[in-house]
């Protein structure tokens, strides 16, 4: 058993999409883990491209240092096309990526959007929204 059989790799997943060229364009490093930030949700016709995501399941494996977690994202956008557009980004960001190791020493081996396209409003702000499932497999040993 191991000490800590707990991985989140959230908080590499929100600055690996942060830091894509084509997502800070579209959302000016306005990438957010669980809720949006203060500022981020504006009254309508203010709206913003900011992204959220939410952990779905982030299993423990009781015998090995891994992960297959699942997140929720929702990707705004001040019209339903500039959504889809900051969706885009996203997947593209991160769709079919393999192995990579992050500076915390945390391995992700895989994300893949698994789900997604769905249209939305905010119920809060009726702010345009696309959303959509992601699911990657996470280690604290190497990648290859």
């Amino acid at each position: 058993m191991l000490d800590d059989p707990q991985l989140d790799p959230l908080g590499s997943l929100l600055v690996e999409i942060r830091d894509d060229v084509d997502v800070d364009g579209l959302v000016n490093g306005r990438v957010r883990g669980f809720e949006p930030a203060p500022g981020d949700a504006q009254p309508k016709g203010s709206y913003q491209a900011f992204v959220v995501l939410v952990a779905l399941s982030v299993p423990p494996d009781p015998q090995l240092p891994v992960t297959f977690a699942t997140y929720g994202i929702r990707c705004y956008g001040a019209t339903p096309q500039a959504a889809w557009s900051v969706w885009g980004a996203v997947v593209k960001a991160i769709h079919e990526t393999g192995p990579r190791l992050k500076a915390s020493g945390l391995g992700i081996y895989k994300t893949i959007a698994v789900s997604g396209g769905e249209q939305e409003k905010d119920t809060d702000t009726q702010q345009p929204l696309v959303s959509g499932t992601i699911r990657l497999i996470a280690t604290t040993q190497a990648v290859a």
